[in-house]
């Protein structure tokens, strides 16, 4: 199975957020809690196939089809993609909170672009590029009427760079 291929890199990042939640810092409960939400999420979606173009081709048969089977739903296609979508959501959100700690911005309502403004005036740049990638894409996801058959997919190993780089980010803040 495809999740067979990332089971290292999986690994490698469980090994990393376990690091983290040793953490006594409080400010952090949220978002360690955000973090852990995406992972699980994201390991889901692997666990269920998930692949870059799994989203292709989805009629309105096969949504009604979910629709009336959601108590015994065994569509591990649906659940994949089910599971991406919320890992890119709390991907987001946890970059997002992550970069309020990391600027000292805790009580802001600024936006990732202003608070990463923020953080190469005070010399705390850090390369942010797939989690931009991840928030963009969550964007396309929230507001636009067609989601992300308009945008790009991110795929699965941006996905999981975007960890490497929120992790960066807390371990630093």
């Amino acid at each position: 199975m495809f999740a067979h291929f990332y089971d290292a890199k999986l690994n490698e990042l469980s090994s990393q957020i376990k690091g983290l939640l040793d953490s006594d810092n409080e400010i952090f409960e949220e978002v360690k809690a955000t973090l852990i939400g995406a992972f699980y999420s994201i390991s889901m979606a692997l666990q269920h196939g998930y692949t870059d173009d799994l989203h292709k081709g989805i009629s309105d048969d096969y949504l009604t089809n979910i629709v009336n089977n959601y108590k015994d739903l065994h569509d591990e296609k649906w659940k994949a993609g089910y599971y991406f979508n919320s890992g890119l959501y709390r991907l987001s959100a946890a970059y997002h909170r992550a970069l309020k700690i990391y600027t000292n911005s805790i009580e802001s309502r600024d936006h990732v672009s202003k608070l990463l403004k923020k953080a190469k005036e005070m010399g705390r740049e850090t390369d942010v590029t797939n989690l931009d990638i991840i928030r963009t894409q969550v964007n396309f996801l929230k507001h636009e009427v067609f989601g992300l058959t308009k945008g790009e997919r991110p795929a699965i190993d941006n996905v999981l760079k975007s960890f490497n780089e929120l992790l960066f980010i807390l371990e630093r803040g």
